[in-house]
């Protein structure tokens, strides 16, 4: 890095950029849903005609993309990923299975706890 050369602080945390495509824009519920419907596999000519009975879904093609459709293709990159980038529904899945591991671990820890508790002899738990 030279000095006076300006670099974001994304750049020098080296974080991804966020997404901007069709999918990306759309709220965070919608995308949630779309995420869930790829994670059980549904076929995306069903999630594409399901997002486009959504009215926010329609407004947000309108304001940002001239009314352009979601496309299998826009579903795909948001699935699999672009020119070497991740998609967003790789990192919802990563998001997803972290999430489940702490549960996990939660739960875990929760019993242990629990068993530790009831080994402890009544009247001596002050």
């Amino acid at each position: 890095m030279r000095l006076g050369r300006f670099v974001s602080f994304r750049t020098a945390m080296k974080l991804p950029r966020p997404h901007v495509g069709k999918i990306a824009r759309l709220p965070a519920g919608i995308r949630e849903e779309t995420n869930r419907r790829l994670y059980d596999n549904q076929p995306y000519a069903k999630i594409i005609v399901w997002l486009h009975e959504q009215p926010e879904v329609l407004q947000i093609l309108t304001e940002w993309f001239h009314g352009s459709p979601i496309t299998l293709n826009n579903l795909s990159a948001w699935k699999r990923g672009i020119k070497g980038r991740r998609g967003g529904y790789q990192e919802w899945l990563d998001k997803k299975r972290f999430e489940e591991e702490e549960l996990a671990k939660i739960h875990v820890l929760g019993s242990l706890i629990a068993g530790a508790v009831a080994r402890v002899p009544r009247g001596q738990n002050r």
